[in-house]
């Protein structure tokens, strides 16, 4: 994994999105994903519309250690013109996933909502509990879910990965000496 800032550089204009990640790699997979789906960050998407993805490349603009990505981040988008940036704004989100327990609290308390990584409460979990006591499928639900299961066709590699996972465990194999 590569910490660090990173570019999306539309090489018929020179403008560039900039964008800092503790792992670049996968940074990139989700923006390529997002842009080819039409949910790219505005300007960029925009962008990526009317040139084509074949027009932009990721670059790597610095390494850094991960407690100074956001920093050096800020330090990229003084080195060039604002006009040319694809970003909406100067300020570093640091991504989905990075608010701190008592923000994510504050935010569930405010909205109602659970927010992912809060655990739950004793309370609350009875509450479920007692909510889906008693629920049983319809036949007919059972089996649709059933139906929807069956057929999936596996891919080699995942089949070695599932069948590496599995080793050592006997359960639900007959006693099989070897």
């Amino acid at each position: 994994m590569t910490c660090g800032v990173y570019s999306i550089r539309n090489v018929l204009t020179g403008d560039q999105y900039i964008g800092s990640s503790v792992s670049i790699e996968s940074r990139w997979a989700c923006h390529k994903s997002g842009l080819k789906r039409g949910n790219g960050s505005k300007h960029l998407q925009r962008a990526w519309n009317k040139y084509g993805e074949e027009n932009f490349i990721f670059e790597v603009l610095e390494e850094c250690e991960q407690e100074c990505v956001r920093q050096l981040e800020l330090e990229y988008f003084d080195k060039f013109e604002w006009t040319s940036l694809y970003n909406l704004s100067k300020k570093t989100t640091g991504g989905r996933g990075e608010l701190s327990a008592e923000a994510r609290a504050r935010i569930a308390e405010a909205t109602g909502k659970r927010v992912r990584g809060v655990p739950l409460s004793e309370e609350h979990k009875q509450k479920i509990g007692k909510a889906h006591k008693g629920k049983h499928l319809s036949e007919e639900h059972r089996k649709k879910v059933g139906d929807s299961k069956r057929g999936g066709k596996l891919t080699p590699e995942h089949r070695a990965k599932i069948s590496k996972s599995l080793e050592g465990n006997q359960r639900g194999r007959k006693n099989k000496h070897v």
